[in-house]
């Protein structure tokens, strides 16, 4: 069915074979490494690695709150209706699908090493203490502290 196989052939084989098996054993050898922090919850705003590289601020956000679908349980953000068109326009010049539902931003607590109480909690008073300041214009000493969660 091959035909003979040539010196050559079988050098690019074994070769093919080891470098493979090289990268394929350093994947495997990356995954449980330690990595930093994956969801950022300050009392500025907040960033999800794992959806991009945005940090979003708390004054973009309308409402924190969970959602429940197929059975799992996720923390919502709604964003205000400035940050709906600009992620329309960040999405569309991605060449992703205009019927992208841009309505709200999912904070999936799956894989990381918090639970979805803390996390809500976290990003409810974080974003309270942002309304709470924009409304005085001030800012208190009692603040929200900074949340940084790895994934697990």
């Amino acid at each position: 069915m091959w035909g003979g196989l040539g010196a050559y052939e079988r050098a690019a084989g074994c070769a093919g074979v080891v470098l493979f098996g090289l990268v394929t054993c350093r994947l495997i050898w990356m995954l449980p490494a330690e990595r930093g922090p994956v969801v950022i919850v300050s009392r500025y705003g907040i960033r999800d690695l794992r959806i991009g590289n945005e940090f979003l601020l708390w004054d973009s956000i309308e409402d924190v709150s969970v959602r429940e679908s197929r059975g799992c349980k996720t923390v919502v953000l709604t964003p205000t209706p400035a940050l709906r068109r600009r992620l329309r326009c960040v999405r569309s010049r991605r060449a992703i699908s205009p019927q992208s539902d841009t309505d709200f931003i999912v904070i999936d607590p799956a894989g990381l090493a918090t639970d979805l109480a803390t996390l809500l909690r976290a990003c409810q008073a974080c974003h309270d203490a942002s309304e709470r300041r924009t409304a005085l214009q001030q800012k208190s000493r009692h603040d929200a502290q900074s949340f940084a969660v790895k994934a697990s």
